[in-house]
């Protein structure tokens, strides 16, 4: 038994050690830019956000991430097998919104496991930044204009169901 205990201390003693980086981006509610303005559903501020999450861990840009906060890792790499090995570390970088349920969610988290802690966190910040910066480009700042639109388009669907409503009644 004690030869047991020995064996599985020294085996985790020995192990690898793998340090789990995470940042958590907080989402706050959009400011209203005028009267009639919608604010986004949540399916919508998902859909938008995946968009950001595929273009932030697009191969050529995680390369280039790489490249800037661990050159090191990089220049290990031939020209050939980078995109395999980028590919490789992409599997292991977690974007996910929190609640991770399917309830509206009040935050992004991204993280990543390595056995380089600074690096790791360096390569954690450097995604958050670019993901809000990616987010924040392509939900763009909506103008009172486009509130307006959407408040009339959403008056004009209102009195069709509205009709097809009494036209369905009359009819039966």
């Amino acid at each position: 038994w004690l030869l047991a205990t020995a064996v599985v201390l020294a085996a985790v003693w020995f192990m690898p050690r793998k340090f789990k980086v995470e940042a958590i981006l907080a989402l706050e509610p959009v400011r209203s830019p005028g009267p009639g303005y919608a604010v986004p559903s949540d399916a919508e501020v998902r859909a938008q956000l995946q968009l950001a999450r595929l273009r932030v861990l697009r191969r050529d840009h995680l390369l280039a991430t790489l490249r800037k906060v661990w050159p090191e890792l990089v220049a290990q790499w031939g020209p050939a097998e980078a995109p395999r090995e980028a590919e490789s570390l992409r599997e292991r970088i977690t974007i996910a919104t929190l609640p991770e349920s399917r309830g509206r969610f009040s935050a992004v988290r991204v993280s990543f496991e390595s056995r380089d802690p600074a690096r790791a966190a360096a390569l954690v910040n450097r995604l958050a930044a670019d993901l809000a910066q990616e987010f924040d480009r392509i939900t763009g700042t909506p103008s009172a204009s486009s509130g307006h639109q959407q408040r009339n388009a959403a008056w004009a669907r209102l009195a069709e169901c509205e009709q097809a409503l009494s036209d369905f009644d009359a009819e039966h």
